[in-house]
């Protein structure tokens, strides 16, 4: 099955917001030589699936604008997305999708090949013995995982006031 890329058109059936193609250059000219352990594209595309799915859950109702149309599946492109970089008042275009959110997709895919983005948790962790390997979590210890490069990319699309935190509880 062929990846349904987002490309400003309002998909309905959208599954990334970047391509395999964008996914290995993004990687390879930042030297990172993990993403190339990704053997085969269909893998990378279901990464792809992954991290969009990912970003869809964590973004819902904390970003700038709305959505351009109401049948498009992603929540890119947005209509009255602010540019915040700039001197005056200026927004994306509502067909576009900004380069950070793809490398944002790009980067979550690569972190999904190696761990899960969403796991299911039902207890906080305080104490982990495998053999002679133990652990123990500090009471104060923060269980928000935070995807920092992911989500620095797309911290500039985000309302004022909001924070992204990906809250996985330590089982």
């Amino acid at each position: 099955m062929s990846l349904v890329v987002e490309d400003g058109t309002f998909k309905a059936d959208a599954e990334a917001y970047c391509d395999v193609a964008f996914f290995r250059d993004y990687h390879n000219k930042r030297g990172n030589t993990l993403a190339a352990a990704i053997e085969t594209d269909t893998r990378v595309e279901e990464l792809l699936r992954v991290s969009f799915e990912f970003m869809m859950t964590e973004l819902e109702d904390d970003l700038e604008g709305c959505r351009t149309t109401a049948t498009q599946r992603g929540d890119f492109p947005r209509e009255w997305l602010p540019m915040r970089d700039v001197a005056v008042t200026t927004y994306y275009a509502n067909n576009a999708i900004p380069l950070e959110v793809k490398q944002a997709n790009a980067e979550l895919a690569l972190t999904a090949y190696f761990q899960e983005l969403s796991p299911n948790v039902d207890r906080e962790t305080i104490r982990e013995k495998v053999d002679v390997i133990e652990v123990e979590y500090a009471a104060n210890s923060s269980p928000v995982t935070i995807f920092r490069t992911a989500m620095a990319r797309l911290a500039k699309f985000r309302r004022m006031g909001s924070s992204f935190q990906r809250r996985v509880i330590r089982t």
